[in-house]
């Protein structure tokens, strides 16, 4: 294996050997190898986080869908119960009561 040298802030350093401690690696070098060897594994999940960001946008899209339709929906309905009461007009007990006299 060939060396290398990586400089790092004083943060991430104390951040990767409490990483190390806590995932159970022996020392920082033997973390930072396999960090290194598993990128891929990094690079595919930032994939995948990048497909999953489309799939909300085209729900949104579907539910903005489904929302106009039930807005149309109301207004059928709307009308429908505008047509229902001026049906029922002409039939209602005040106009039925002044109708039939003694």
């Amino acid at each position: 294996m060939d060396p290398i040298t990586l400089r790092l802030e004083p943060k991430v350093i104390e951040e990767l050997d409490d990483e190390y401690e806590e995932r159970g690696f022996r020392n920082r070098t033997l973390y930072l190898r396999h960090l290194v060897e598993k990128r891929d594994m990094v690079f595919e999940s930032e994939q995948d986080q990048d497909d999953t960001e489309i799939e909300p946008a085209e729900q949104l899209a579907e539910h903005g869908e489904q929302l106009s339709a039930y807005d149309d929906r109301l207004d059928d309905l709307d009308d429908r119960l505008e047509d229902l009461e001026e049906q029922a007009r002409p039939f209602s007990w005040s106009s039925r009561s002044s109708d039939s006299s003694p």
